[in-house]
């Protein structure tokens, strides 16, 4: 589903076409992992390490 609504954003131009798209499903801890590591990979994202 969320594919489609990604689709949907890039038609309606407000998402790249080229825009990197993670998927983060699973346990609740792991997304949280997933999330800050996708969030810390352009090294703009503070906080703890």
């Amino acid at each position: 589903m969320m594919h489609a609504l990604v689709r949907g954003f890039v038609e309606m131009g407000c998402v790249r076409r080229d825009a990197r798209v993670s998927v983060v499903n699973g346990p609740v801890g792991r997304m949280r992992q997933d999330l800050r590591a996708w969030l810390a990979a352009d090294g703009s994202c503070g906080g703890r390490p």
